[in-house]
This record gives structure tokens, sequence and C-alpha cells, in this order.
């Protein structure tokens, strides 16, 4: 029910917390390249799981940083109903 997006290192930190609590309602798909924008992969990840899903990007860097803005420009439009 929940998909969290990521890149780097940080995907082993979520996988990690997931292992531990037992979150089997939570995916994790890590973004190994951000530019250019790997729509069709993304895509393809995202018909895994339902389209009622909550989907977050997330980054250890506040939110002025880092690639949120990119990824959200990008995002958006492909979680549009």
């Amino acid at each position: 029910t929940r998909l969290l997006l990521c890149s780097g290192k940080l995907y082993w930190e979520l996988l990690a917390a997931k292992e531990e609590r037992k979150a089997d309602h939570v995916g994790i798909i890590r973004v190994e390249q951000m530019y250019p924008f790997p729509k069709p992969a993304i895509a393809e990840q995202l018909l895994r799981y339902t389209p009622h899903a909550e989907v977050f990007w997330v980054q250890e860097e506040p939110r002025n940083m880092g690639p949120w803005r990119f990824m959200q420009e990008h995002l958006d439009p492909m979680l549009e109903p």
C-alpha cells in the first residue's frame, strides 16, 4: 500500500528498516539513473503495485536540495489517474 522511491545507499537503510519492522505493505524502488529520466523502467515497476498505493520520493537531503524537484516534475504526471 506504500511505495518508496529512492537512490543511492539510502535504499539499503530503507530495506533494513522495512525488514526490521516486518513492513510487508511497503515496496522500495531504487532509481539508479535519474538523467535521462528512466520513465519506461519506472512505469514498469509502478505497474507491479496497486494503483491506490501511496508513492513517496525519499532522500537524505532537505527538500530544497538533492533531486526532489527533478523527480517530482517527472513522477507527478506518471501518478495522475
